[in-house]
């Protein structure tokens, strides 16, 4: 914006030309510098020249007097003109320099230009030099008057500016900030070099910046726009700011940035809530807080009522006048009697007022649930009621509401999973009644207490990166996780977590589901076990097998020795399909953003696909564990290759697929968007199979183990998805997986 320095000296510039200009000239032969004097004084009678013999003395006169500009000799004794040339440039970087040399030479002149020299002339044998020196003199001093006249003005504009109660600014077309006054420092409390490195939309909450990306946009394209919004200073404080900006061009009319004003407007806002406030009160006590108002005329039976009366109906605003006879016909029939009842005692004078929930129809014909409050507002001479007034009040959604929580409640407090309420530290505030059923603690026991105090210490770290991960993430808003937490018996519990970031609800904090896996966790180590077993004592055999194989087909050679290759190498892949089973079961690893084009076309060239083509329709990524997800491709892409066979047949039962049949695999994104599915164009799987298909000893392939879908359904249930087989669009086999994430 408006920020930038301004280099002041303590020699003296004069204002015009028409003042005398003082000049002093360095050279270590005395006559010359004499003869220059007066050649120059007779060139110009408003210059006044004074010379020295060398650098030194030059440097000291120049501390000591006033002078418009410096000429100097370049080979001096001591120091030369360059080595004087430094010396001024440190003192006074912007003072006018001329080198005055008879040493000419590209080498000297491009040092005295790298030193930041003002002008080089090369010293002649005629008076003719003594002209141009003159009008060089002249040149450089009526240069750098008007710079340092400049130099003022614009120090006396900023600081008019600074002055100001506006922030002024200049964004350039990236978003920068270019300049800008005091004001803006002063309010955000940046300084002038963090603002310089900083983007004008950090200035603003992140809620708010698109909007001024919008405001911006405007004011680009016609030509200026104002927008309203809060600005964060440095310790995060908002202060509420109107902003309005201008296109900025240049002398050509090319586009520079934006600039304009920002006008604190917290005393406004302030008062337009004050504003706001004096006319809410106003509409309560007109409309009786915003409720419907009814009066009703009880000798021509006539109600008047406001507009909101008419809207919780369905009627029309300007619908001013009902009778009672219409207003009784909305009545629920069930609580007409009761209405009825409690009218006639506040009629009767038995009771001040009526105050009653009941259900009206509206015109649409929807019952909805109002509380309407009323009383005897005239009466005549005799005691008689004239006159009621009251007011009703849509109770409709608190009613459904209540349910809901009512709902709510009954299912936390009868779920056998433990629901507990946590703040962001695991500070736990809630527990429902299952905490006695998982851990054997009473419903008040743990709360106030830290969760993660419950956990083993060997799983605690990974369970409150998993909860820390749902806070700090704005991308994960959930997460599940494995751990042992104490019990009341000082025992400790296999558990299951899943949490809910709630923050941006009323509830806030995290709710977690956790459920007793203790029994799981057994199984899964009795298959361990097992797995181990068939690893071992069915591998090793099956080696020898393969050993003994390879020697007898080199012995001899006879067609049953290709058989039993054969059912050796299906019983190696029926093995490796029951370890995968076995070890890996429903679990998953570390969840990671898995672009699904990649890993399916990795999956192709790791599965014997024969002449088999594959169509990938699929530009999507996938939140998956990806080693698993690899797994799930692989055996979709190998059944579809070994059963999409487009041969004619007549019974899927009967296929055998070898992948040499020209079968195209496509994969693609479900039409909603929340998923992906891999089909094939064989002849499909028959409708009456679906439910089996997923079975541990279902195949249709006589090299098939019946392992590789199972393995798949797996795979997907540990994600927390859905798979379905259905048949595609070519007559095959299409397997539609949900993954939850559109």
């Amino acid at each position: 914006m408006f920020r930038r320095k301004i280099y002041t000296h303590h020699y003296c510039i004069n204002p015009t030309m028409s003042e005398e200009v003082r000049v002093l000239h360095i050279d270590d032969e005395p006559d010359f510098a004499d003869m220059t004097a007066t050649f120059l004084e007779r060139e110009n009678d408003r210059f006044e020249i004074e010379t020295a013999t060398d650098a030194d003395e030059g440097l000291e006169y120049l501390n000591k007097n006033e002078y418009d500009c410096v000429v100097s000799d370049y080979d001096m004794p001591g120091k030369d003109g360059i080595e004087f040339l430094r010396m001024v440039r440190e003192e006074y970087p912007a003072f006018p320099f001329i080198l005055f040399t008879g040493k000419g030479s590209e080498e000297v002149a491009s040092e005295a230009i790298s030193a930041g020299v003002t002008d080089y002339l090369q010293k002649e044998s005629g008076t003719e030099q003594y002209e141009l020196l003159a009008n060089r003199i002249e040149n450089v001093v009526t240069q750098s008057r008007a710079e340092q006249k400049l130099k003022k003005e614009q120090a006396f504009i900023e600081q008019a500016i600074d002055t100001l109660d506006d922030i002024l600014y200049v964004i350039d077309t990236d978003g920068s900030l270019r300049r800008w006054n005091s004001r803006l420092s002063e309010v955000t409390g940046y300084t002038d070099a963090e603002l310089s490195e900083m983007k004008t939309y950090e200035l603003f909450p992140e809620e708010h910046r698109e909007s001024a990306f919008s405001v911006a946009e405007e004011a680009l394209s016609a030509g200026q726009a104002t927008f309203e919004v809060e600005m964060l200073t440095s310790d995060g404080d908002r202060i509420p700011y109107e902003f309005t900006g201008a296109r900025l061009t240049d002398a050509e009319g090319r586009l520079m940035g934006i600039v304009g004003i920002g006008r604190d407007i917290t005393e406004r806002k302030e008062r337009e809530r004050d504003l706001r406030r004096t006319q809410e009160r106003l509409n309560l006590a007109v409309e009786g807080a915003g409720l419907g108002v009814w009066d009703w005329d009880i000798e021509s039976g006539e109600i008047n009522h406001n507009e909101q009366w008419a809207e919780m109906l369905g009627m029309p605003p300007e619908e001013g006048v009902v009778s009672i006879e219409s207003v009784r016909d909305r009545f629920h029939p069930k609580d007409l009697p009761e209405s009825e009842e409690k009218t006639q005692e506040v009629l009767e004078g038995k009771k001040s007022r009526y105050d009653k929930e009941i259900r009206r129809e509206t015109t649409d014909g929807e019952w909805i649930w109002i509380r309407t409050v009323g009383r005897v507002a005239e009466r005549d001479e005799d005691g008689q009621p004239t006159r009621a007034v009251g007011v009703n009040i849509d109770i409709d959604e608190r009613k459904k509401q209540k349910k809901e929580l009512e709902r709510y409640k009954t299912f936390v407090e009868s779920s056998s999973d433990l629901i507990t309420h946590m703040d962001a530290d695991g500070t736990v505030l809630y527990q429902s009644p299952a905490a006695k059923e998982v851990f054997g603690y009473e419903q008040e026991d743990l709360v106030g207490d830290n969760a993660f105090e419950y956990v083993h210490p060997d799983d605690r770290e990974r369970a409150a990166e998993e909860f820390y991960a749902i806070i700090e993430n704005s991308a994960k808003d959930s997460g599940k996780v494995e751990y042992r937490a104490l019990g009341a018996d000082g025992e400790y519990i296999w558990t299951e977590s899943v949490g809910k970031d709630q923050r941006n609800t009323e509830a806030g904090g995290v709710v977690i589901n956790q459920r007793d896996i203790s029994e799981r966790k057994k199984k899964e180590k009795r298959l361990d076990e097992f797995a181990s077993v068939v690893s071992h004592d069915l591998r090793n055999p099956l080696s020898v097998a393969k050993g003994r194989l390879e020697l007898a087909q080199e012995d001899c050679d006879s067609e049953h020795l290709e058989n039993v290759e054969d059912a050796v190498d299906r019983m190696d892949v029926l093995i490796d399909d029951i370890l995968t089973l076995a070890r890996e079961g429903s679990d998953v690893g570390e969840m990671k953003t898995v672009e699904t084009e990649k890993i399916i076309e990795d999956c192709w060239s790791n599965v014997e696909t024969g002449n088999a083509t594959l169509v990938t329709q699929l530009e999507r990524d996938v939140e998956a564990d990806p080693r698993r997800l690899k797994q799930l491709c692989e055996n979709l892409v190998r059944n579809a290759v070994e059963h999409g066979s487009t041969r004619s047949r007549t019974e899927y039962d009967e296929a055998v697929g070898h992948g040499d049949e020209n079968v195209t695999v496509t994969v693609g994104e479900l039409d909603e968007g929340d998923g992906f599915y891999v089909a094939d164009d064989g002849d499909g799987v028959p409708e009456e199979k679906h439910d089996e298909i997923f079975e541990t000893d279902y195949s249709t392939s006589e090299q098939g183990t019946g392992f590789g879908l199972r393995i798949v359904e797996g795979i997907v249930e540990a994600h927390g998805w859905d798979i379905e087989v259905t048949e595609s669009q070519d007559g095959g086999a299409r397997f539609e997986i949900n993954t939850g994430d559109s």
